[in-house]
């Protein structure tokens, strides 16, 4: 990966493969870092943005740094809100309490007709 970042540091598609190679390694501050360099830097599809949030919100947690876990996640929905992984994954803090409005938006977004089942 270092070598393919050498030539082409900038490539989206390398940079995940290195996080996806840390992530398994236990190395996550380093990632943690780069995803919200990969926020910040923009130019992202909604959908890409919004599983970089996801993503970021998984290490966070697994750091134990539940706030920011909960606002990435927030951002992500708010991102792409019929992201059932998103909404799942604040529900599986165990810790998370949905407000009314959150559930009547997880409502609207499940009774959406482009929802379907994933199998």
């Amino acid at each position: 990966m270092d070598t393919l970042l050498q030539l082409e540091p900038g490539n989206r598609r390398y940079l995940k493969l290195y996080a996806a190679a840390c992530v398994g390694l236990g190395d996550y501050e380093p990632i943690i870092r780069l995803y919200r360099q990969m926020l910040a830097e923009g130019g992202a599809t909604r959908t890409e943005t919004a599983d970089l949030h996801l993503w970021l919100a998984d290490l966070l947690r697994t750091v134990g740094r539940q706030p920011e876990a909960i606002q990435e996640y927030r951002e992500a929905i708010a991102t792409l809100p019929e992201s059932g992984e998103a909404w799942w994954s604040l529900a599986n803090l165990k810790i998370y309490r949905f407000a009314e409005d959150e559930i009547a938006r997880m409502r609207t977004v499940e009774a959406a007709p482009a929802t379907g089942m994933v199998d």
